[in-house]
């Protein structure tokens, strides 16, 4: 039975965009996505503190344009799903990832939403089970998580992180029980990695502005690769990094390892990657040794390295 969704038509106005929607059968379609300049806003109050700034950093006020949440905009199109949750609230831009996720093919759509759906279930299962336990052993589940102490450590931890040259380093706080974002971290290294100083990508995060630096395809792998490894507590992965700047197009190979955190009760409390550049001859080595960290070859595209860089501004169009 196909299923039915609703193309969400975007138009960019003077003052506030309107949405309208329309009964449509399968992928959505965008009729305009010309990001950054798009504004995308849903039912959803942007107020939720699922997507407010940070309080942790005393910056000054509009330091950057606020923009409505990938979380609410996802909410809108039915990706709420609670394992997505921190993945929406990371801080990436919502133009792009909704153009994405609109023109997928209605069948694709489907089995992702489906697959969702059955990592939403098996998460609230494995939750439930350790509260029950923790209950049985005579423990309350907010009192039996281990004392966040990150805050006596913050100072040393962020002069050692200033002094890693090689790799691009992000922390990000979640609330266990929604998901919401509640600090952040970036070493300047990883800011050169975006093409931006420090300042500016701690106010990207903020203002949830954070661009992605994959092709809609690249995005599309690395997504059904954090989907097939949400239990896992440890994922590396490499993929091409693009950006396009002052007309010139750059394209990098990266090695990204993420590692989570969890609470009492096995919710996703803090999330850490290490980004690293990698030369198309250890792109190469990793595809042939540990294809599973490889979200091109996972997906069939056997490229090497060089070819991936090589063909980055064509698979950019």
């Amino acid at each position: 039975k196909m299923v039915k969704y609703s193309e969400v038509l975007l138009f960019k106005g003077d003052t506030v965009p309107v949405i309208q929607s329309v009964p449509t059968k399968g992928a959505l379609h965008v009729s305009d996505c010309r990001y950054p300049d798009l504004q995308v806003f849903n039912s959803v109050d942007h107020h939720d503190p699922m997507s407010n700034g940070l309080e942790s950093y005393d910056q000054p006020q509009n330091v950057w344009p606020a923009k409505p949440s990938l979380k609410a905009s996802m909410e809108a199109l039915g990706w709420a799903h609670f394992p997505l949750q921190h993945f929406w609230n990371i801080g990436y831009q919502a133009p792009p990832a909704l153009k994405i996720m609109m023109k997928l093919p209605p069948r694709l759509n489907l089995a992702l939403m489906r697959f969702c759906n059955a990592l939403h279930h098996l998460a609230q299962d494995s939750t439930k089970t350790l509260e029950n336990k923790l209950l049985l052993s005579g423990l309350d589940s907010d009192m039996a998580d281990i004392p966040d102490v990150s805050h006596r450590r913050h100072f040393d931890e962020v002069t050692f992180w200033e002094e890693e040259l090689q790799y691009g380093l992000i922390r990000i706080e979640f609330d266990p029980v929604n998901q919401s974002r509640k600090s952040f971290d970036v070493n300047t290294r990883a800011a050169h990695i975006w093409n931006s100083s420090k300042a500016e990508l701690l106010d990207r995060f903020r203002a949830c502005d954070v661009p992605s630096q994959l092709t809609d395809l690249d995005w599309i792998r690395a997504f059904a690769v954090y989907l097939a490894t949400y239990f896992d507590d440890t994922v590396t992965q490499f993929l091409r990094f693009t950006t396009a700047c002052g007309g010139a197009f750059n394209a990098k190979l990266m090695c990204t390892t993420t590692t989570k955190t969890y609470d009492s009760v096995g919710r996703i409390s803090q999330v850490r990657c290490a980004l690293r550049i990698v030369s198309p001859r250890e792109y190469d080595e990793a595809a042939r040794h540990t294809p599973h960290t490889c979200p091109h070859v996972l997906l069939g595209d056997r490229r090497t390295g060089q070819q991936l860089l090589d063909d980055a501004a064509a698979d950019a169009l």
